[in-house]
């Protein structure tokens, strides 16, 4: 908590991820590397919380 969390990601496609403080209140991040949104059907799988399931349907 209070830290900073670098990461270079190289391969495009969207990744789904989430802080622990936050994940028990639906908060999500999605990541887009490029314009290549082919996974976009695996990340809609994801088995998130309810109150983020929501926003992984969009």
């Amino acid at each position: 908590m209070n830290k900073q969390f670098d990461m270079v990601v190289d391969i495009p496609g969207i990744y789904y991820y989430w802080c622990t403080p936050h994940k028990g209140t639906g908060m999500i991040g999605l990541i887009v590397v490029g314009k290549d949104i082919s996974n976009k059907n695996e990340i809609s799988n994801a088995k998130p919380l309810v109150k983020a399931r929501k926003s992984l349907l969009v």
